[in-house]
């Protein structure tokens, strides 16, 4: 009966007891760790942190190559020059904008069931913002291109659009290069890559956020390409089933 008494008397949680195992908890006693994904949606985000740069690298690649995108006699003749690829890339780039976003988040999410909280969780309104901002710019110029159609000048059509268009361009780099930031700070407070690879994964991050500010094609070239480098060394991480690592979050 003593016995008994004791098992029934015994607080929650402890022996064998399935609550035992918790989630890492506040001191008020909130639960702070994730829900960890399952296998099905660990994939299905490890392929989005694959894909969304490749996306992206793509539709930049295919669009007209325009040294100065700032030269509206060059764009005005691009587009003109064909319309079915000018549609296709920048169709193609505001598909890619938001899957990199989706993609961070990601890597947000997967630092986060690791332990490490601060930075993780600070990077993505920045990120989501910043590529939102983003792709609207491929949006303005499809909007250039059914004016053409209209009938209406196109050089006319990007001029009364720059006060638009570069606004766009620099706020939406300036946020992005925020979140980049906070993502580069969580990847090594995570310490979830060898030295060299964080070290490579920081460089192309800041490589990926200057990128956003410079009016090139070349420039835009490079930081799609620098995304691939920052992305898919941490695809495994997202792949991979979380083991929280105590005390991360505290760095």
């Amino acid at each position: 009966m003593t016995a008994i008494r004791a098992g029934a008397t015994a607080p929650a949680g402890t022996g064998d007891h399935a609550s035992a195992v918790r989630t890492p908890q506040g001191a008020d006693g909130s639960s702070r760790g994730p829900v960890p994904w399952g296998r099905a949606r660990r994939i299905t985000a490890a392929g989005t942190v694959a894909t969304a740069p490749v996306v992206l690298l793509a539709g930049i690649g295919y669009h007209p190559f325009i040294a100065d995108l700032r030269d509206k006699e060059a764009v005005a003749a691009a587009l003109t020059a064909d319309v079915t690829r000018w549609s296709i890339a920048h169709l193609v780039v505001a598909v890619g904008a938001p899957l990199v976003a989706l993609a961070f988040l990601a890597v947000a999410a997967a630092l986060r069931q690791r332990g490490e909280w601060r930075w993780s969780a600070r990077s993505v309104p920045f990120v989501v913002v910043g590529s939102t901002l983003f792709a609207l710019l491929p949006a303005m110029e499809i909007t250039v291109l059914a004016a053409t159609l209209a009938g209406a000048d196109p050089v006319a059509v990007l001029l009364e659009l720059d006060a638009w268009f570069m606004p766009l361009l620099l706020s939406g780099a300036g946020v992005f290069a925020i979140g980049v930031a906070f993502v580069a700070r969580s990847v090594v407070s995570a310490a979830v890559l060898r030295r060299g690879t964080t070290v490579l994964v920081g460089t192309a991050l800041l490589v990926a956020a200057v990128s956003r500010f410079l009016p090139f094609t070349a420039a835009l070239l490079v930081g799609a390409g620098a995304l691939a480098v920052v992305l898919w060394p941490l695809v495994g991480l997202v792949a991979a089933r979380p083991v929280p690592r105590v005390g991360t979050a505290a760095r």
